[in-house]
C-alpha cells in the first residue's frame, strides 16, 4: 500500500492528472514508499491482519511492530533445532495480550535465546500524516522531474527586454523536504543489529 494517492499527490503540485499521468503518479507513490521503507528500516502495511510475522523469543515479553493491536489470532513457537516442529500456543493459557495499545504480548515462562515466534493479529496502525507527507512531496519530485524536466525547481520565468526573471518553487528555494525526511529518520528509524 503506497502512503500517499494520485489524488493528494496533485493537490500539492496544483495539477489534475489526465490518464496517463494517473499512471505516472501511482508509479511514484510506490516509488516514494519504497524509498521511504529502505530509508526507516520500517513499513507501515495499513490497518489489517499481519499473517505469520516472525520473532525471536527472549523473556516473557513479545514487542509486536504494528500497533495498536484489535487481537491475536495465532502465536506458534519454534524451538531453534532443525527437527523441531512448530507448537501452536493457546490464548489465555500461554500468552495474552498485556497492552494492546503498545502490542506488548505476555508470554507463559521464560524463553530461551534461539526460540522463535510466528505471530497472526489484527491491527489498526495507520500511515502518520508526516509520513504520507513526505511521501506526497517525494512523488511529486519524481513527477515534476518527469512532467516538466527543463523546468525542475524553477517555479515560473519570464524575459524582459535583456533581462531574466527566474521564480523558484518554493521547495526550490528553501527546501523543506530535507529537514521533514530527517525528522522523519530520528522519529522512526528501526535500528539494525548486524
Amino acid at each position: 500500500m503506497a502512503y500517499t494517492t494520485p489524488g493528494a499527490i496533485g493537490a500539492w503540485m496544483g495539477r489534475v492528472f489526465t490518464a496517463e499521468e494517473y499512471a505516472y503518479a501511482l508509479v511514484a507513490a510506490d516509488s516514494a514508499t519504497a524509498f521511504i521503507d529502505g530509508a526507516l528500516a520500517r513499513s507501515w502495511p495499513g490497518a489489517g491482519t499481519i499473517t505469520g510475522e516472525l520473532y525471536p523469543l527472549l523473556g516473557s515479553l513479545l514487542y509486536l511492530k504494528h500497533k495498536p493491536v484489535t487481537s491475536i489470532t495465532s502465536i506458534t513457537s519454534r524451538a531453534p533445532y532443525v527437527t523441531s516442529t512448530a507448537r501452536t500456543l493457546i490464548a489465555g493459557t500461554d500468552y495474552r495480550l498485556l497492552d494492546a495499545s503498545l502490542g506488548i504480548v505476555l508470554l507463559q515462562g521464560c524463553w530461551q535465546d534461539g526460540y522463535q515466534a510466528s505471530v497472526t493479529y489484527i491491527h489498526t496502525e495507520a500511515v502518520p500524516a508526516d509520513v504520507a507527507e513526505v511521501a506526497r512531496q517525494l512523488a511529486a519530485g519524481i513527477l515534476r522531474l518527469r512532467f516538466e524536466p527543463d523546468r525542475a525547481g524553477v517555479k515560473s520565468y519570464a524575459l524582459w527586454s535583456r533581462d531574466l526573471e527566474v521564480q523558484f518553487a518554493d521547495d526550490a528555494a528553501s527546501p523543506a523536504l530535507p529537514s521533514l525526511f530527517a525528522q522523519l529518520v530520528s522519529t522512526y528509524r528501526m535500528p539494525v543489529v548486524a
